[in-house]
């Protein structure tokens, strides 16, 4: 469901500002993130929220969260560059990621950003690097549920030859990272320390207690029932006391994104045509799936702000793109009465929507935020198609 805010926002910009537009709520994001902080420091008051870029690098959202005091998790070097020039120091930016190249090292090295290895290559050039190497942490491959082991990560004998290789340089392990993948539940951040546990106890004494274990993020908004933050924070505690850390003396890293951001986020479209086919009403907005690109994995929120309680319609939802899987949704509730001009909010677009969205027939929608009682233009429109 959506919010009261995007509701009435989606309905105000709407009557001033062509359709198709993103609408971020950037009051609730900033809300969400003291929330969020509140929760998991009640476990672990060693703790840092690092914003995970890739889920929305809209700068208005990553500015805001540096304001806050949080920390930017980064994939690649174009990110960097984008964290340092929203305002995050280099020390409150991690280097993520599988692919990161000899370049993009190096100049972390240059600035001191912590680089989380995901490989031998990538720790053979971090130590290649004529400097020495900046912070290193060693990614942990995990096992999904299959029993496979993850693309991502060293899985135990590189564990124990980036060990090595580190001692001889006499550089230390600044962290590691048990990341376990988007949307897991509770239990596998458990069973990903419980894995990792000896590791985990050899580091953090060679560290002498000061080792950053990173969870990664992956956990859902807060809103979900029964997988409130609260459930991953004790599920993590939980795999920390049972490899034997104390959660208190942890200094724990989440890298939070689609759970800070997604719910915040609306995609605001209006009915463009309304058709009846094989008995079924079809309303086609003004703006396509590839705007939203996720609707095709999970259901969205969709609602018509301006008839809130009136549901007696049932349509097809389909986009303004020239091809018959642009579809929204099938059987969504409405107004009886949807006719063209009529406001549809799919919401849940904050996320991961926005960066993959592509241009394709039509220019790309602005962005605007709502920040107290008041709105405005945080992208503009885009003015071509290729």
């Amino acid at each position: 469901m959506l919010n009261d805010r995007l509701r009435a926002g989606a309905l105000e910009v709407a009557e001033r500002c062509a359709t198709p537009f993103y609408l971020f709520d950037l009051e609730r994001l900033g809300a969400d993130y003291r929330e969020m902080e509140r929760v998991w420091r009640r476990e672990f008051p060693n703790l840092t929220v690092a914003y995970s870029y890739k889920t929305n690098p809209l700068a208005a959202v990553t500015r805001r969260l540096a304001a806050l005091g949080g920390t930017a998790e980064v994939v690649s070097g174009a990110e960097l560059s984008l964290a340092l020039s929203d305002g995050f120091a280099p020390g409150r930016i991690v280097f993520d990621g599988p692919v990161k190249s000899p370049a993009e090292l190096a100049l972390a090295a240059r600035l001191g950003v912590p680089v989380q290895v995901d490989s031998l290559t990538e720790l053979d050039d971090l130590l290649a690097l004529p400097d020495g190497p900046p912070p290193v942490g060693l990614r942990l491959a995990t096992r999904g549920g299959d029993g496979e082991w993850s693309r991502f990560g060293l899985v135990p004998d590189e564990v124990a030859r980036a060990r090595e290789l580190l001692d001889r340089a006499d550089r230390p392990v600044w962290g590691v990272h048990a990341g376990v993948g988007t949307l897991s539940g509770p239990d596998a951040y458990r069973e990903a320390l419980l894995f990792w546990a000896e590791t985990l106890r050899d580091l953090a004494k060679a560290a002498e207690g000061r080792l950053t274990v990173d969870v990664g993020g992956g956990f859902p908004p807060r809103g979900v029932p029964g997988r409130g933050w609260e459930v991953y924070a004790a599920a993590v505690a939980a795999g920390c006391r049972e490899a034997g850390l104390r959660p208190e003396k942890v200094d724990l890293l989440i890298e939070p994104g689609r759970s800070l951001v997604e719910e915040h986020g609306a995609l605001v479209c209006r009915v463009a045509v309304r058709k009846s086919r094989d008995g079924r009403e079809l309303l086609v907005l003004d703006g396509g799936t590839n705007l939203a690109r996720t609707v095709k994995s999970r259901a969205h929120p969709i609602e018509f702000p301006a008839a809130p309680g009136d549901l007696d319609g049932r349509y097809r939802l389909l986009g303004a793109n020239c091809y018959e899987g642009d579809v929204f949704a099938d059987d969504v509730a409405g107004p009886a009465g949807a006719a063209p001009g009529d406001v549809v909010v799919i919401g849940g677009a904050g996320g991961y929507d926005q960066p993959f969205a592509h241009l394709w027939v039509r220019p790309r929608p602005p962005v605007h935020a709502l920040d107290g009682d008041t709105w405005s233009v945080v992208r503009e429109r885009g003015d071509t198609i290729r």
